[in-house]
């Protein structure tokens, strides 16, 4: 009988507003927040865009810059029970996530995952457009 690999997993450890944008993006879309977080590393994987170009994703949005470039604190986790978060991703997501961190775009798999979050809702159109007030 054929077995079926274990896929990867990165570990990530998500501060609570972008839980908060998971759960928003998830009901919008019909998915769960695993399959959001994929689909954004897999448009910024998609997006073959340069380092500088990287960095400037982190600048929109209301001071989530500063969180892609250090470790986060420990967030609580909606996933698992063991105290981080682990996201099944393939085997080419996780190359795509290793090599983004060997080349300093982040510190670690969550500032990745930010990254890819932030493009995410910029193309799903889930921010506010500039001159736009939030409610």
């Amino acid at each position: 009988m054929p077995v079926t690999p274990t896929p990867q997993t990165i570990q990530i450890d998500l501060s609570e507003e972008y839980l908060d944008f998971l759960e928003m993006a998830s009901r919008a879309r019909s998915l769960s927040r695993q399959d959001v977080m994929r689909e954004g590393l897999a448009m910024l994987k998609d997006a073959k865009l340069s380092r500088e170009a990287l960095s400037m994703i982190a600048t929109f949005g209301d001071g989530h810059s500063s969180e892609v470039k250090k470790a986060s604190l420990a967030a609580w986790d909606r996933w698992t029970e063991s105290g981080g978060q682990q996201l099944p991703v393939s085997d080419s997501l996780a190359a795509f996530v290793d090599q983004l961190i060997a080349d300093g775009v982040a510190k670690d798999a969550t500032g990745i995952v930010m990254l890819a979050l932030l493009r995410y809702a910029k193309v799903m159109d889930f921010l506010p457009k500039e001159g736009e007030q939030e409610s």
